[in-house]
């Protein structure tokens, strides 16, 4: 029987902690870096706590982790590019093979505000309303690493390697988010009045969206090896989301299976004020909005686009890169339609982990939009623009590899429920070993725990992409000692 519980969410941030957050600063040296003292995190509601050993016995019972006695060799959480962001490890005495009963080991939903209902295994429960996210989408666990087990009352010197790989395909996920608004399709007003072509018409069952998406999917395909996984879906938006339109993210073979002139060259017409005809190819009535609200006009929303793709996005493990399409800056979405788009591309970027976002312009958009579209996307370098459909499938294959920013790297460590402190890195640097690969190593630090009890030590690295995207590891140990 599953044991439902909820759980308070802790949000790792720098807090720009000292050694004296730790304890009395009195860390020992290994392999060149600081050790973190074994005392612990600061209870915030007292002082540093104290590891010796009249007070370990004092505190056997009571809050507060505590280090073991024999002290053993430094432990390396190593990380490849296949689970670079990051992984669950259980480390600790024989207990690990036989849980305490009622031993509820929480998985904590970082950055979101929300509590998360687990069962006994620490799953989270995929259930909006008890903070899960994306509609109940089942939320992807981090990858397991084989336990290490310990004597008992052991002090654990340990220590994060581990690998950024921004370029990397194993674990790929595509998103294209695409301009459905009404300047995309051909529109025959009124006798009298002249016809307006359009940005990206249907024309002999093709589009320059179309054919964008085409380009895009046989270059993944040529690259793509056997134990690559990609996955592809598609988010259509025009004054909001065109909700009948969605793609699910599919496997790469699924998605190829449905691109056509119906999934990338459609647009929404406008009103018989404007004047249109609605036999035109591609054009389609507004339905109903993302959350089944109101209909959708012909207008561009990029804050309900960016919001739905963080919808999306958010709990997909491994690498994301998503492809915004568009025929100009946003016209609604928010008293500065303009301002709510930016800080919604912002919001993608810095919320969903290993994401890179490019955008494309199509059409006489005027020097405003690409800089427009440059904020939302975090770089000019991630902005490209076609003057017409014909160019798109040109411009949507240059963008450069994604690459970090050496000088943004960050550790942090989080002794649950005690906040969050600076860990430190001894490095991150470009490996001269791997094309596409950046290493990096943590400060050592204590792992803290209660004899018979786990305790929650959690290490997050991440780094900022020279393009504007983020990037990010995280190691959950659950210590007992």
């Amino acid at each position: 029987m599953k044991i439902k519980m909820l759980l308070p969410v802790f949000v790792v941030v720098s807090v720009g902690c000292s050694k004296a957050d730790f304890g009395s600063g009195n860390g020992k040296k290994i392999g060149g870096g600081d050790v973190l003292p074994a005392g612990g995190q600061q209870n915030p509601q007292e002082e540093p706590l104290d590891v010796s050993q009249d007070e370990k016995n004092r505190r056997l019972a009571e809050d507060g982790p505590l280090s073991g006695d024999k002290e053993l060799n430094a432990k390396t959480i190593e990380l490849n590019c296949e689970n670079s962001q990051g992984v669950i490890i259980d480390i600790g005495d024989d207990v690990i093979k036989k849980p305490i009963k009622g031993d509820e080991t929480p998985f904590l939903e970082l950055g979101t505000g929300k509590g998360v209902e687990i069962d006994t295994t620490g799953k989270p429960i995929d259930d909006i309303s008890k903070g899960g996210k994306d509609g109940g989408k089942p939320q992807t666990d981090l990858p397991k690493k084989d336990p290490e087990v310990l004597p008992p009352q052991a002090k654990v010197h340990a220590k994060v390697k581990g690998k950024f790989c921004p370029q990397a395909k194993n674990k790929l996920t595509i998103l294209f988010v695409v301009d459905y608004s009404g300047s995309m399709g051909r529109h025959v007003p009124e006798q009298g009045q002249a016809e307006i072509p359009g940005n990206d018409p249907q024309i002999d069952g093709s589009c320059g969206r179309l054919r964008a998406a085409q380009a895009i999917i046989s270059k993944i395909r040529s690259e793509k090896v056997a134990t690559d996984s990609v996955e592809i879906g598609m988010v259509p938006f025009a004054g909001g989301i065109v909700t009948s339109k969605i793609v699910s993210i599919i496997d790469l073979e699924s998605f190829e299976k449905i691109v056509s002139k119906d999934t990338f060259c459609q647009y929404v017409v406008q009103g018989p004020s404007f004047g249109y005809d609605p036999a035109n190819p591609g054009g389609i009535e507004g339905p109903a909005g993302f959350l089944g609200l109101g209909r959708v006009d012909s207008s561009t929303n990029y804050t309900e686009a960016f919001t739905a793709a963080q919808s999306m996005l958010q709990g997909v493990y491994g690498r994301k890169v998503t492809y915004f399409i568009s025929d100009g800056q946003p016209t609604s979405g928010g008293a500065d339609p303009v301002l709510a788009g930016i800080a919604a591309g912002k919001m993608l970027r810095e919320s969903v982990d290993n994401l890179v976002l490019n955008g494309l312009l199509l059409g006489q958009t005027g020097p405003q939009a690409m800089d427009v579209l440059a904020q939302v996307a975090g770089s000019p370098d991630r902005v490209r623009r076609a003057d017409n459909a014909d160019e798109l499938a040109k411009e949507i294959l240059e963008f450069p590899e994604a690459s970090i920013d050496e000088q943004s790297g960050r550790a942090t460590l989080t002794v649950v429920p005690y906040p969050a402190a600076d860990l430190g890195l001894r490095y991150l640097t470009k490996d001269p070993a791997s094309a596409g690969v950046w290493v990096y190593e943590t400060q050592p630090f204590v792992l803290l725990g209660k004899p018979g009890q786990v305790t929650l030590n959690e290490v997050i690295v991440t780094a900022k992409g020279t393009d504007g995207s983020t990037h990010s590891a995280k190691v959950v140990i659950r210590y007992r000692q």
